[in-house]
């Protein structure tokens, strides 16, 4: 039986794809759909932020989330989405609770009874990636599946130029502390001589880097996101770079692994994630690491990545269609 309203709480910069998918089943099914972005407020992030005004502003959004939701389908999107809405959830029909993050592990924290009472007593909670949902089993000792909701931002697998490509490893994002750490240098070096040219880097630098890595990096500018996923199709190598030191970041599921590999990259990894390496596990022409002992494999087989790219991108497309159908009936 479909429900009679879908209301889809969001907190997130990129809209993942089943987003899409249940709007489209809604507007074909005649269902209200409803889209709500919660963030804090604008001044949060400013030099007079107030956390009496963003406790105000953060409380009439649920406010209102609760009215839209009621007696619908609701699905959470977002840590402390999930948190918040946890505990109103007898006021809707059916809750999806999806953690882009991982919930708190650490027992100290009173967060971590918050998350372990929602993965054990919740219906319906999904995680990003395989090796998440493993983890957090493993956290709370779970006897149930947890579900799995890739964070891919595409509709539909794009069809690109595998030849004729630069010989340059590029990274797109911003350059931050954690993921262009200080102790890692020597791997970038190693990367920058292996390929015999720059990093091309496209995005803002979030930390003052020293001389020594900057000389390493090509800076280009912040680009929009549309332009971003042109230009990295002229690159045959695209850099992730995540360090290891939490479980957040070790079991890393990011989206830029997804658009690296639909621009038709093959993705280079600074560090030896867990999460990163399940993937190479099961998608070894996708993924490669380098560290102290090694460097890139620069052999690539097009016709094995072409095939597994194919495989990775519809696999990642089903997870956010199937889930799409199940919060839409």
């Amino acid at each position: 039986m479909s429900p009679r309203k879908v209301l889809i709480s969001y907190w997130a910069d990129s809209e993942i794809t089943f987003v899409r998918f249940a709007r489209a089943r809604c507007l074909s099914l005649g269902i209200p759909f409803e889209f709500r972005k919660v963030s804090h407020h604008p001044s949060w992030f400013g030099p007079k932020r107030s956390i009496l005004i963003n406790a105000i502003h953060l409380s009439r959004t649920l406010i209102g989330l609760l009215k839209m939701g009621f007696a619908g389908n609701v699905c959470a999107f977002g840590t402390n989405v999930c948190r918040a809405l946890f505990f109103f959830s007898w006021l809707f029909r059916r809750t999806y609770y999806i953690y882009n993050e991982l919930p708190e592990h650490r027992s100290s924290n009173p967060l971590y009874w918050i998350d372990r009472i929602i993965f054990r007593y919740a219906r319906f909670v999904y995680v990003s990636t395989d090796a998440r949902a493993r983890f957090v089993k493993e956290l709370y000792n779970l006897q149930r599946d947890i579900g799995v909701v890739e964070n891919i931002t595409l509709n539909e697998i794009p069809d690109i130029q595998l030849t004729h490509r630069n010989d340059v490893a590029v990274f797109s994002g911003s350059i931050t502390q954690k993921r262009f750490n200080s102790q890692d240098i020597d791997k970038f070096r190693m990367l920058r001589d292996f390929l015999g040219k720059s990093i091309v880097v496209y995005g803002v630098v979030a930390r003052k880097l020293s001389p020594e890595f900057a000389s390493l990096l090509d800076f280009r500018g912040a680009v929009s996101h549309a332009e971003m996923m042109k230009k990295l199709t002229d690159f045959r190598y695209a850099l992730l770079a995540y360090y290891q030191g939490e479980p957040n970041y070790d079991l890393c599921a990011p989206l830029k692994l997804y658009e690296y590999v639909a621009a038709g990259c093959r993705v280079i990894s600074i560090n030896k994630n867990a999460g990163l390496l399940r993937v190479a596990a099961r998608y070894p022409n996708l993924i490669c690491f380098i560290d102290d002992s090694m460097s890139p494999h620069t052999v690539l087989d097009e016709h094995a990545y072409a095939k597994e790219r194919e495989m990775f991108l519809q696999e990642a497309l089903k997870s956010n269609d199937r889930f799409a159908i199940e919060i839409t009936t």
